[in-house]
């Protein structure tokens, strides 16, 4: 499987920062872009130069990638899937970043003619956790470096693109990790949709708190990034109610725990809830330092030398710069 032109759909922050980590590959490579806000993909040619052209279409963008990524909302993954479905060419492999995987191997099985499609997941690196920013002003080259690239694939998918994308993923800097699609379904509403739907239950109770105008007059970064997660919209509602079964099984752990805590503090257990609570920060600062150096105990397959990957998966079309 040979590329040269890669095409990505959504230039905000993960979208834009494919792209700046692509153009900074040994290859010269054709990046193209698509963003449905209206002037978004200019923004991303002209000041932050993370793509090399726009496109004005989703088709346009599945008539010419070898290639092509999906970012953006889950809400719009089945139209995207639908639109793209009978333009991509025979050897094009999708990579989608949104969304549910196995809804979205559903849809491509229904949908797609020709081409390959793979459900994908890129994790941010540590350091960058801590920046909640969305918009394309946060992309970065880097943002994957030394992280994890979650893939599902089908079981009949062909080797060679599951090859590729894996290469793909080592390009961002990310180290591959497969899930099957209903794990990885059931898993991530742990932690990225229960914690949105947290954000909003937050949100809410400040906002109609007796002074709660005063009190979102003077909160501050706490606040901030609990329900930073709020930026995602009806993202969040959409990834809640397709997995509903996960979904609440998440809520009821989640307010299992509040219960308890509420307990804690309703009893005045102050001494319980200092060494609980400074338990859990050296789990958390353990589980970051994890995250930091990549290294589980799983272990991970070692990253093969740089040329190797991109003959690999750019083949006789990729030029080096």
């Amino acid at each position: 499987m040979h590329a040269q032109t890669v095409g990505i759909i959504g230039l905000k922050r993960m979208g834009a920062s494919i792209g700046l980590a692509l153009k900074a590959s040994p290859l010269e490579l054709n990046v193209v872009g698509y963003d449905p806000y209206s002037g978004q993909a200019r923004k991303a040619k002209d000041k932050y130069k993370a793509i090399d052209d726009g496109k004005w279409s989703v088709g346009k963008m599945a008539d010419s990638a070898d290639i092509l990524i999906l970012t953006g909302e889950s809400v719009d993954q089945e139209q995207t899937l639908e639109t793209i479905g009978g333009r991509i060419q025979d050897h094009t492999l999708v990579i989608d970043l949104t969304g549910q995987k196995g809804d979205g191997q559903a849809w491509a099985k229904a949908y797609f003619e020709q081409g390959y499609y793979i459900g994908g997941h890129i994790v941010l690196s540590a350091d960058k956790l801590t920046d909640t920013r969305s918009g394309i002003e946060a992309a970065q080259a880097d943002l994957f470096h030394n992280s994890i690239f979650c893939l599902s694939a089908a079981a009949d998918l062909d080797p060679q693109a599951i090859e590729t994308a894996v290469a793909f993923g080592r390009m961002l800097g990310s180290t591959p990790y497969f899930l099957e699609a209903n794990e990885f379904d059931s898993l991530i509403q742990g932690v990225e949709t229960v914690p949105g739907l947290l954000a909003a239950a937050m949100f809410t109770a400040v906002e109609n708190a007796a002074g709660g105008r005063d009190m979102l007059r003077f909160a501050g970064q706490s606040f901030a990034q609990s329900v930073q997660p709020l930026e995602r919209g009806g993202d969040i509602a959409d990834m809640a109610t397709r997995n509903q079964a996960a979904t609440l099984r998440w809520m009821d752990a989640l307010l299992e725990e509040l219960t308890t805590i509420r307990g804690w503090v309703a009893n005045g257990d102050t001494e319980l809830m200092n060494s609980t609570f400074n338990g859990m920060s050296l789990k958390r600062d353990e589980w970051l330092h994890e995250r930091a150096q990549n290294e589980w105990e799983e272990g991970e397959e070692e990253t093969p030398e740089m040329p190797g990957i991109m003959q690999h998966l750019f083949g006789n079309l990729g030029k080096r710069k």
